[in-house]
């Protein structure tokens, strides 16, 4: 069936059928729909940070991290950039000296020190440290002033460079190294929510292993059902391993208690309403350790001691466990330092007494003090503890990170006879 002629030039000549217009209008509209676009991309990157924030702050609190963990490093890296420049100009600018030698001036003795302070503080891993320790060893064996500008001779050039890419080569995987350490151990800290303090002489104290060392073996199923132990008895174990440990020294093993008393002038909540120490536990243990781990220092004569520790209280009732818990307690106290500075001069005033009759010194004989080097302590309680204590001075610093731990650095002070004679 034929369609009208009208009808075809109606549907010819419709709004569907006509061509489209590239026109000003058509310029129009993209343009308004880029700026639409351009208009909504902070509410969508608004909108993708809060769901993503998660993520976000992770990747940011890591690479905060990364870049302080590998910071030392790249400046030493830059610092061993610099040195290696700094060695082939003076070898350009050296001038020749006698016999053949070059002449040292004093930018080249500076420069050789700068090279011995970098080598005593860079930090590179396997082969690199070794290879540039060698070369360091050699170096000073001879005369600094003529072996030093040959070694560096000899390193000029392409060894030089091979040297620099080996070692920028081991500085990146030390890098990427410690940034794999950094997140492992900031993933355990955040599963954990505590850091694990005196891990060694803790767990030697919580498990009882200095009565296994002398050879007080005890059954498993004794051990379990004696956890619970009174403070005499506790005493008595902490003497014992006292003694034990000071046979093995030439040093004695100091402790020091921290008492409740101190807790309470500092502000600090005891553990319990009940919690205080017996006097004669504090007495007891007190004597008992300048009997035994002091008298390797009075009596022997020896001049290092080299090992303290401290620890809470023992109190009616304690557990081993409870004392190990409440040592990783005492050293979260925001009341920490102040908490110390009171115990050492309520200490003092008791081992400067025992000091006295135990070891039959009198007061215008010798001045004695243990103290371990750190600064901020030392300020706070010297005036307090040397002043009172006068002729016989007992102190002892604790790092507020380190509550049970052996120290290995105790700086030892005795004042000559012929000045305590006058």
């Amino acid at each position: 069936m034929a369609s009208h002629p009208s009808a075809v030039s109606q549907s010819e000549h419709s709004p569907a059928a006509t061509p489209p217009r590239y026109g000003l209008g058509a310029y129009s509209s993209q343009l308004t729909g880029y700026w639409e676009s351009v208009r909504g991309m902070p509410r969508r990157a608004w909108d993708w940070s809060r769901r993503n924030k998660r993520w976000i702050i992770g990747g940011v609190a890591a690479g905060a991290v990364a870049v302080y963990w590998l910071r030392p490093y790249y400046q030493q890296f830059r610092e061993l950039q610099s040195i290696v420049s700094e060695a082939n100009r003076i070898m350009e600018e050296g001038e020749e000296g006698k016999g053949g030698e070059p002449k040292v001036s004093k930018r080249q003795k500076e420069h050789h020190a700068r090279v011995m302070a970098m080598a005593n503080n860079l930090i590179l891993a396997g082969d690199s440290i070794d290879r540039l320790s060698v070369w360091l060893r050699q170096a000073y064996e001879d005369d600094i002033d003529t072996s030093i500008p040959r070694k560096l001779k000899a390193l000029k050039g392409p060894e030089m460079a091979r040297e620099k890419q080996r070692l920028f080569a081991e500085l990146q995987k030390l890098c990427f190294s410690r940034m794999v350490t950094a997140l492992i151990v900031l993933h355990m800290l955040l599963l954990t929510q505590r850091v694990v303090l005196s891990a060694g002489t803790a767990r030697q104290y919580r498990c009882g292993e200095w009565r296994k060392r002398k050879g007080q073996s005890e059954g498993s199923s004794a051990e379990e059902s004696s956890t619970e132990r009174t403070s005499s008895e506790l005493n008595a174990e902490l003497a014992a391993y006292l003694k034990d440990v000071s046979d093995h020294l030439t040093s004695p093993l100091v402790l020091c208690l921290v008492d409740n008393a101190s807790r309470e002038s500092c502000g600090q909540r005891l553990p319990s309403p009940t919690s205080r120490e017996t006097a004669s536990g504090i007495e007891s243990t007190i004597q008992t350790v300048v009997e035994t781990a002091l008298q390797g220092l009075f009596v022997t004569g020896s001049e290092t001691p080299r090992s303290a520790m401290v620890v809470p209280p023992l109190e009616e009732g304690a557990s081993e466990h409870n004392l190990a818990a409440e040592t990783m307690d005492l050293v979260d106290s925001p009341h920490f330092d102040a908490l110390l500075r009171e115990s050492m001069r309520r200490a003092c005033e008791k081992l400067s007494k025992h000091l006295c009759e135990g070891l039959s010194l009198d007061d215008d004989t010798k001045t004695v003090a243990l103290a371990k080097t750190i600064p901020h302590v030392n300020k706070a309680i010297e005036s307090s503890v040397l002043v009172k204590s006068e002729s016989n001075a007992y102190l002892i610093q604790f790092n507020e990170l380190d509550c049970i731990r052996e120290f290995s650095d105790m700086i030892y002070y005795r004042s000559e006879e012929a000045d305590n004679s006058r």
